[in-house]
């Protein structure tokens, strides 16, 4: 499902959260199909860019806010970095590039019947979980053939 900026606004009315203009604008962002995983210096800059100038501080407290109520998820890579994405009732999970950071969504999941074995067979219900795989994108691995001649 896209995802509208009126959808987005309606889940901050249902959610008891005022629609700010700051909200707005941070929101938008995330509707860009380029734009997947941000981090907080990502958006400052993406919103200087457009002459929309948020200080750090509000972008922060934004992204705290719209991640405890559901609408943003904070997503750890291991470079150290938050990021956030919309959440959405598309499941997917990441490809990451160890050398330019380079992050492709793949919508295969490998854990649907991992999940169903733990609902049947013990005592847990699973609700979430998260995977990534980390290599090499090909444009990274041909810059480094490219490099071995």
């Amino acid at each position: 499902m896209n995802m509208t900026w009126e959808d987005l606004k309606n889940q901050l009315k249902k959610k008891c959260i005022k629609v700010t203009r700051q909200r707005e604008q941070l929101l938008r962002l995330f509707l860009s199909p380029e734009q997947h995983l941000l981090t907080a210096a990502q958006i400052h800059q993406a919103l200087q860019l457009t002459d929309q100038n948020m200080n750090p501080s509000t972008i922060y407290r934004n992204l705290e806010t719209l991640d405890e109520a559901g609408i943003i998820r904070q997503i750890s890579l291991n470079d150290g970095l938050a990021r956030y994405e919309l959440v959405t009732d598309h499941h997917h999970h990441h490809l990451i590039c160890l050398q330019c950071n380079h992050m492709q969504v793949v919508d295969v999941c490998p854990f649907e019947e991992i999940n169903r074995f733990v609902k049947q067979h013990t005592n847990f219900l699973p609700v979430e979980h998260r995977f990534e795989i980390y290599g090499y994108c090909s444009e990274c691995r041909q810059n480094e053939e490219e490099g071995k001649k």
